[in-house]
């Protein structure tokens, strides 16, 4: 049985709320974006795997933003695209930065947000 990748959403709505239990609560909100991209990410990544039989190699975030904005003229696709792209880029100043300029508590949130707005958009281009 495959991983169901929205689970890591599910954890990552779990982390933000339990946040304040943790000894060190921006690790668990720099944890719940990271987690909450990788969710959205891989169920686009097998979206487009089992609904256009599209398969990336390489650069896997980079190829399937791109993939996502290659057709202009699909507006849903191209927000998913672009969304994908913001959300990565939270991801690895979640992920590598030492300081994110911002408070992680609405990096989180924002996150959490974002990565619920990609997988219910691809319920739009079926």
């Amino acid at each position: 049985m495959s991983f169901d990748w929205q689970q890591y959403l599910s954890l990552a709505e779990y982390m933000q709320g339990h946040a304040d239990d943790f000894p060190d609560a921006e690790a668990c909100h720099r944890s719940v974006i990271s987690r909450a991209y990788y969710a959205a990410m891989c169920v686009c990544r097998n979206y487009v795997k089992e609904h256009e039989g599209k398969e990336f190699s390489g650069d896997i975030h980079k190829a399937l933003q791109n993939y996502l904005k290659a057709n202009p003229h699909n507006e849903i696709r191209t927000r998913i695209g672009n969304q994908l792209q913001q959300l990565h880029q939270d991801r690895v100043k979640a992920d590598y930065y030492d300081d994110m300029h911002e408070s992680p508590v609405y990096k989180a949130g924002k996150a959490l947000i974002q990565a619920k707005k990609i997988i219910n958009n691809l319920s739009y281009l079926s």
